[in-house]
């Protein structure tokens, strides 16, 4: 185990601040797991492969989060094909029609937002955000997030949630950071929660 001596961990303290985020919906409701994140700077850490799993005809989980360099994997766990595919611009891609065996594995190298499905059931949708860094941090029950950027005069964050309407790059902040701390607050126009479609009495292939 690592000790640091009162001084260098108080070096270590200086280096960063806190960013205190709070987030609540048109009704005034807190939002709970948006995403709140840095745009500036970027990842020292070796890059990684997140599984996003294609499993009772949907994706899970259906939103994903990664950093520039990342990879997804979409291993197919249900006993029909699936087709993953996306036409964002960011990052395009088409698999081959697959069941079981070596799943498709993308590797984001921009940041921004790719909407993936599966070309032979529509309904099945993920979300996959890419950053520049790997500064970001899930909003809780009560739409309070806490963020823990580099120390400096101010930060400039981003904000997204599944249901949020219109392009997230338009409710991107700069907060001004004193005594190693900071306040954000966004208020999202969100969507209305969609009810899962029933896969009964239907026929896959």
């Amino acid at each position: 185990m690592l000790v640091l001596s009162a001084s260098a961990a108080k070096k270590s303290s200086k280096k960063w601040a806190a960013v205190e985020a709070t987030v609540v919906d048109q009704k005034g409701n807190p939002v709970e797991d948006a995403i709140v994140f840095t745009l500036d700077g970027t990842s020292s850490r070796k890059a990684k492969t997140i599984v996003m799993v294609m499993k009772d005809m949907d994706f899970a989980p259906k939103f994903v989060a990664v950093t520039v360099g990342d990879s997804v994997s979409f291993p197919n766990r249900d006993t029909t094909h699936h087709h993953v595919y996306s036409f964002s611009k960011i990052k395009k891609f088409d698999s081959r029609l697959y069941k079981d065996g070596k799943p498709k594995v993308v590797k984001f190298n921009k940041a921004g937002l790719v909407k993936a499905g599966c070309k032979i059931h529509d309904w099945m949708k993920g979300t996959i955000l890419i950053t520049t860094s790997d500064r970001r941090v899930f909003t809780d029950a009560g739409g309070v997030a806490v963020l823990k950027v580099a120390r400096g005069k101010s930060v400039r964050l981003g904000i997204y949630h599944p249901r949020l309407r219109g392009k997230h790059t338009k409710h991107e902040v700069d907060v001004a950071l004193r005594k190693g701390k900071g306040t954000a607050s966004w208020k999202l126009k969100l969507k209305k929660k969609k009810k899962k479609k029933s896969t009964r009495n239907k026929v896959y292939y």
